[in-house]
C-alpha cells in the first residue's frame, strides 16, 4: 500500500473511485503469517490467500482514508469515465480453495487486516 501522507502529496481532496469493481484484497503481513503456515504444514500445491470479505475499490478506498484520519471528497465513478489501458472486470473475487481444502483457517476480513496496517 502507498503511504499516504497528510499533505496528501500534492493531491487533490476530490477523489474519484469505482463503485462497482468488487475485489478481495490482502494485507501483505497477513500473507507472511499465511505462508509461513502453509509452508510448515507439509501440504503441498498451488495456493491462493486473500484476506476474507469483498468490497468495492470505493469501500476500500473509503476504508483507508477513514482509517488515515483524512477527510476527502470520495466520489463514485463509472468504469467508462475513467480511462484504462484494459478493461476490468465487474467482480474479480477469488475463493483460498486449497486453505478450505487443506483444513487450515481462512485468512480474517480485509478490514481487521487493514486496521492493523495503519496501528503498525
Amino acid at each position: 500500500m502507498v503511504p499516504i501522507h497528510e499533505d496528501h502529496g500534492g493531491c487533490d481532496r476530490d477523489i474519484a473511485v469505482k463503485p462497482r469493481q468488487v475485489a478481495m484484497y490482502v494485507a501483505r503481513h497477513a500473507t507472511d503469517h499465511k505462508l509461513a503456515e502453509i509452508g510448515t504444514s507439509g501440504r503441498y500445491g498451488l495456493y491462493h490467500t486473500c484476506n476474507g470479505g469483498r468490497a468495492s475499490w470505493f469501500d476500500f478506498a473509503a476504508a483507508v482514508f477513514e482509517l488515515a484520519g483524512m477527510d476527502v471528497d470520495l466520489r463514485p465513478v463509472k468504469s467508462d469515465e475513467m480511462k484504462r489501458p484494459a478493461t476490468r472486470p465487474a467482480s474479480s473475487v477469488l475463493r483460498s480453495m486449497s486453505l478450505e481444502l487443506s483444513g487450515m483457517a481462512p485468512m480474517r476480513d480485509w478490514r481487521a487486516a487493514l486496521a492493523d496496517y495503519f496501528n503498525e
